[in-house]
């Protein structure tokens, strides 16, 4: 994609003048991302994409930014490229804009302030870029909640089965993640331990009741 973009926008550039469709789709992207050229707005100004056939060969303006091999480079620039924000007119084609050759020839800055000077490639690679950055995090987070919700069905399922294999299909009993029985893993607890275990726990010790009785309050007769 960054190989192929700079190629295919620099070949709409050079055919901006005689492909309407080119011209409509560079004129939207400069203008709804405020940007002038591939890289940069002095993209236009190294491209052949004012045709020798739309200017006056025996001015001597043009024949200024003519080359050898006959392609002509003018400090031209697409209106499209104008800065709306900008407090002075837009100086995008001298040639037309006559005043403005001085301004280009002398102080190019104050020309260069008129119009977009930021490339389209960067914003446009920018919202890819930052998609492809988000999607491993996506499938992170993807995968982090089937850990999550593998782990909890692992104990829902094991803490159902050892309820049966007690013998109390609608009472409570201890799940795990691996335990001892899975997959013919011999180590740890038995089942039949953990039950015993918990019932000394729950049972309640033979002098409770005893000692409930002589705290509790006597009859009198």
């Amino acid at each position: 994609m960054r190989n192929q973009l700079p190629s295919s926008l620099h070949n709409g550039m050079m055919n901006y003048l005689s492909d309407l469709e080119w011209k409509q789709v560079l004129d939207s992207l400069q203008q709804g991302l405020c940007c002038c050229g591939a890289n940069k707005y002095a993209d236009w100004l190294h491209t052949p994409w004012i045709h020798v056939d739309f200017l006056r060969e025996n001015s001597h303006t043009v024949l200024r930014y003519m080359r050898v091999d006959g392609r002509a480079l003018p400090p031209v620039l697409p209106s499209s490229c104008c800065n709306p924000f900008s407090p002075t007119p837009c100086l995008h084609d001298p040639l037309q804009q006559q005043r403005s050759l001085s301004v280009w020839r002398d102080t190019p800055q104050t020309a260069i302030d008129t119009v977009f000077d930021k490339g389209c490639l960067d914003l446009i690679l920018q919202p890819m870029v930052e998609l492809l950055t988000a999607i491993p995090i996506v499938n992170g987070c993807c995968i982090a909640l089937q850990l999550i919700s593998g782990i909890l069905l692992r104990y829902i399922y094991t803490s159902a089965r050892n309820s049966v294999l007690v013998g109390d299909p609608g009472g409570k009993a201890y799940g795990w993640i691996f335990g001892r029985g899975d997959c013919r893993f011999a180590l740890g607890s038995s089942l039949l331990d953990i039950d015993k275990k918990r019932a000394a726990k729950q049972k309640p010790s033979g002098n409770s009741g005893q000692e409930s009785k002589e705290i509790g309050p006597r009859r009198h007769e």
